[in-house]
């Protein structure tokens, strides 16, 4: 009787043990970032959401490898808004972003070194645009949509072939230090 015990203790410990692998088993009590990576099918392979504002947005990122030239961000995932563009830094076969339209922020860094990227319309709710977040990417022409100006991290155009930029309102920053780039628009 005892061996039986054993064995069935034993067992129910593997299968929770391989449950836990497959699954990704977390403690209730730890505040960890939760990553859940986009399902094949939807939109487009490689991205990543992270909860971000206590769990109640997301930011999107590049997974391990995108080599679509073409990404469409959803304004929601898992019945939640996404806010927030993380780095797609180096990914040189992007040509073509549609942002949603529920996006806040542009992160630093979000869009650098991507030189096939041409052209990228910001949507109205975007308050931010990170630091570098275009630094050496291949754009030449943005359209701003947002209403209220927003900020503009150091460097954020640096060495693009930026040429023209539209919008409704002037966006402001840190001196002339985003526009560096620019001095010929």
């Amino acid at each position: 009787m005892y061996l039986i015990k054993v064995k069935k203790s034993f067992f129910i410990s593997i299968i929770s043990i391989i449950t836990c692998i497959l699954t990704g088993c977390s403690d209730s009590n730890t505040k960890s970032s939760k990553l859940e990576t986009f399902p094949p099918e939807t939109y487009t392979n490689g991205l990543v959401f992270k909860l971000i504002n206590s769990d109640t947005e997301y930011q999107v990122s590049q997974g391990s490898t995108i080599h679509n030239s073409s990404i469409v961000i959803p304004d929601y995932w898992n019945g939640k808004k996404v806010t927030s563009i993380g780095r797609f830094d180096k990914c040189y076969n992007l040509k073509r972003i549609v942002i949603s339209s529920n996006t806040k922020s542009i992160e630093d860094y979000a869009f650098s070194s991507c030189t096939n990227l041409t052209k990228i319309t910001i949507p109205p709710k975007v308050r931010y645009i990170g630091e570098c977040a275009f630094y050496k990417s291949g754009i030449r022409m943005i359209e701003m949509k947002p209403k209220k100006s927003p900020e503009l991290g150091l460097y954020c155009f640096q060495y693009t072939d930026l040429k023209k930029i539209t919008t409704p309102v002037i966006a402001t920053g840190y001196d002339n230090y985003p526009w560096n780039a620019l001095s010929e628009i």
